[in-house]
């Protein structure tokens, strides 16, 4: 199953193609430099902004799923998380390979932490059927 914030990315990538496709078609001769130019740019931008939404939505969905309500201590913690990442989302403001790989690896960590302190036990998106991790 896609996650919703895939889904999203995957339509802002094709909407961002668009651009591509009007800087190949030419304006008045007189533009045309510009005019590739600013449609370029414009699909760089696009891109970025993408990947930027689906990196945030993305980890946004993953604590909406590992979410227990029942649990009190898993949900405390989890609140607490939230919290810190969201500070860390907005510091994202530059979503290069190196920023996009520490956020995720940070959240990555933090999961499988939670995990082996037994503290994911009892949270439905973290049982046998659904996850296979070996310690």
């Amino acid at each position: 199953m896609s996650s919703n914030a895939a889904s999203e990315y995957y339509l802002a990538r094709s909407r961002a193609r668009l651009l591509i496709m009007a800087a190949s078609s030419p304006p008045p001769a007189t533009l045309l430099a510009q005019h590739k130019s600013a449609c370029l740019h414009a699909c760089w931008a696009m891109q970025v902004a993408a990947w930027e939404a689906y990196i945030e939505r993305l980890i946004r969905e993953v604590y909406q799923i590992i979410a227990d309500p029942s649990n009190a201590k898993l949900s405390a913690v989890l609140a607490l998380l939230n919290l810190i990442t969201e500070v860390e989302i907005k510091r994202f403001n530059t979503p290069n390979a190196e920023n996009s790989r520490n956020l995720l690896y940070r959240l990555l960590v933090t999961i499988l932490l939670m995990i082996g302190n037994g503290q994911m036990q009892g949270c439905p998106a973290f049982k046998a059927d659904n996850v296979s991790m070996k310690f």
